[in-house]
């Protein structure tokens, strides 16, 4: 396939941007989105850089995220899956391997994410169970007490 040139004018001095329309030197041109099937040229204005591979995507095509504790604005294809873990089971357990974590993890899956209310749920948890399991997994005490409200659930689960 071959791929588009840029409309020019003015004797290839300049190009125009496929977003915002303008006409802008060659220099202020970023390149040609690398967005799946977009292929529009856009100036450096409207084009967003991701910080992993170094694509030129129009302007919502990347999004900032945190990775190992830096903001980086990444594409589809470079930005890490989100961490989809039991934080509170895990911090109470001391690991994510225990056996009751996987009860967990198997109701999540073939039960919470059947529904949209249980994916919301699954979402609001994901939101707020991170700071609160490093609170839980700094304390002993909190540790144990989480375990003996889990555990009946647990088995709750397990006979269903």
């Amino acid at each position: 396939m071959a791929v588009a040139r840029p409309r020019v004018s003015r004797a290839d001095e300049y190009h125009l941007c496929d977003i915002c329309g303008r006409n802008v030197p060659i220099n202020e041109i970023a390149g040609e989105c690398q967005a799946v099937g977009c292929h529009r040229w856009v100036c450096k204005n409207c084009a967003t850089v991701c910080d992993n591979c170094k694509k030129v995507f129009c302007r919502d095509d990347t999004e900032v995220v945190e990775v190992e504790g830096k903001k980086k604005r990444l594409c589809a294809e470079c930005k890490p899956p989100p961490e989809r873990r039991c934080f509170i089971a895990t911090a109470a357990y001391g690991t994510p391997f225990a056996e009751e974590i996987n009860v967990l993890r198997k109701f999540r899956d073939d039960n919470l994410k059947q529904s949209s209310v249980g994916r919301s749920f699954i979402d609001f948890y994901y939101l707020v169970s991170p700071p609160i399991a490093k609170f839980i997994s700094s304390r002993s005490w909190l540790r144990k007490f989480v375990r003996s409200i889990l555990n009946p659930l647990i088995i709750l689960l397990k006979t269903h």
